[in-house]
């Protein structure tokens, strides 16, 4: 007779203490469960493991015994427990920390297609930390992660497409990447793409839609941008000068307290008369009320 698996199925499910995990787990249910745990079944091993993590059925927490649980069932390809485990390993926590072994375990879970999983170890092979550092394996998980759709792994594909890391440069891919994560509303993604089309970067210069980007990241809050709009109106660069509306991006802009941001915001301020000073600052002012980053 097999336990059914009588937890919620989450990657996370161990740390954040779910309510909908079996609280009432009876002295039967856990006598089942070591039985089948130590006859080498995964599920019931990354249940025992749940059950002395959360301290279930009157068995006192022990994150120690409940990694024992979690060591074996990983070693059957458990995901869960590749992940929870992966975690305990990562942060030094209730056991000793092992960025090796964290690593080893996200790319364990990361080749079953878990996308966390995915994040964590492109980001390891990122940074070179666990592992020995290598742009190409990390553009390969931030590539599976982004063809998920989390948009934190499309905007670092994009970045990698842009600048040839990990991947032979190409701007059009980049480009794909950039807009996939902008329509997710990432800001940064966002302010590239205005990058890429203001300076003509493997593309043809084009002010109209490198504005329409940066009015984007602007409007969602990302300072560069709202300092690059300034500038622009400034200039005039593919558009009328307006100062007013240089000034009012640079006075958003410098209510972040950024030092850089205030020497421009003053600057534009010294050239504007007293009539454009109270109206970008108005502007600006109806802005922040419906912004309030």
């Amino acid at each position: 007779m097999k336990l059914s698996y009588y937890f919620c199925i989450s990657v996370f499910v161990v740390f954040l203490n779910s309510p909908c995990l079996a609280k009432t787990v009876s002295k039967t249910q856990l006598d089942l469960t070591k039985q089948l745990a130590e006859q080498g079944d995964a599920n019931a091993q990354y249940n025992l493991g749940v059950i002395y993590y959360n301290g279930h059925a009157g068995v006192m927490k022990n994150p120690k015994e409940a990694s024992k649980w979690w060591k074996k069932a990983a070693e059957q390809g458990n995901l869960l427990a590749q992940t929870n485990l992966a975690n305990l390993y990562y942060s030094g926590k209730f056991i000793t920390q092992d960025m090796k072994e964290a690593a080893r375990l996200w790319e364990k879970a990361a080749e079953q297609g878990d996308l966390a999983s995915q994040l964590s170890i492109a980001s390891m092979y990122h940074k070179g930390v666990g592992v020995t550092r290598s742009m190409g394996e990390a553009a390969k998980w931030y590539q599976k992660a982004a063809e998920q759709g989390n948009v934190s792994a499309q905007f670092y594909l994009a970045s990698f497409y842009q600048n040839g890391e990990g991947v032979p440069k190409n701007i059009t891919e980049a480009i794909k990447w950039y807009q996939k994560a902008a329509e997710q509303g990432e800001k940064a993604a966002e302010y590239s793409l205005g990058v890429i089309y203001r300076k003509g970067e493997g593309v043809s210069k084009n002010y109209e839609e490198s504005l329409k980007w940066y009015i984007k990241s602007a409007e969602h809050g990302y300072e560069a941008a709202q300092i690059i709009l300034s500038s622009i109106y400034i200039k005039g660069e593919g558009i009328s000068v307006d100062k007013v509306e240089a000034y009012k991006w640079a006075f958003i802009a410098a209510s972040k307290n950024n030092l850089s941001s205030i020497k421009i915001r003053d600057g534009i301020k010294e050239t504007l008369a007293p009539q454009q000073v109270v109206e970008g600052e108005r502007l600006a002012g109806e802005w922040l009320k419906q912004h309030p980053y």
